[in-house]
């Protein structure tokens, strides 16, 4: 497992060819993205992939957000979570919401 920061497409295959079988937090806003990483290495791991900043913009970027990471949760390997953490101006409320709308994925 590697934690990794920013965009790191480029470096999967680097990574999985020193042996790395996971990937956190496969940060969304600089540019990762859990289903393209999926589709190109069905094998490896992932955690994150949920963009933290839909939390704060309310239920509708939440909605939006996890129905793009549906299929990963459903195809299994994948670990449904924000892409590092809440950040303090997430409101209760949203929190919430997103963990029962994610529960409902999972």
């Amino acid at each position: 497992m590697v934690d990794s920061d920013g965009d790191i497409n480029k470096l999967v295959p680097l990574f999985i060819e020193a042996g790395v079988d996971g990937l956190y937090p496969c940060e969304i806003q600089p540019g990762s993205d859990p289903v393209i990483i999926r589709e190109q290495y069905p094998r490896i791991a992932l955690l994150g992939g949920i963009n933290k900043r839909a939390l704060a913009a309310g239920k509708e970027a939440i909605d939006k957000e996890l129905e793009k990471i549906n299929i990963l949760a459903r195809k299994g390997g994948y670990v449904p979570m924000v892409d590092h953490r809440v950040p303090p101006d997430v409101s209760f409320e949203n929190y919430r919401y997103y963990c029962e709308r994610r529960r409902e994925i999972i």
